[in-house]
């Protein structure tokens, strides 16, 4: 990000506002995907297991992997140590 940060004004003032979650600060969907992913899961598990539709789980997701409380492993989603 630090790379690109210059050539995309908008992005920069993006990450300066934005507020970085932690795993007690999670509510709603958040929490309850962060909550489901206390073993590795694969997309369609957790569309099942949520009910959450795929493009919102997705965007929720990658919000708690840029966070860093979630990493990918293998085509799963788990809870990082």
């Amino acid at each position: 990000l630090e790379e690109i940060i210059a050539f995309i004004p908008s992005l920069k003032e993006s990450l300066e506002k934005r507020s970085y979650l932690n795993k007690n600060s999670l509510e709603g969907e958040e929490k309850l995907i962060f909550e489901i992913l206390d073993e590795p899961r694969f997309l369609d598990e957790l569309v099942v297991k949520t009910g959450i539709n795929i493009s919102k789980l997705l965007d929720i997701l990658l919000k708690l992997e840029i966070e860093g409380l979630i990493i990918k492993r293998e085509g799963r989603y788990v809870k990082r140590k």
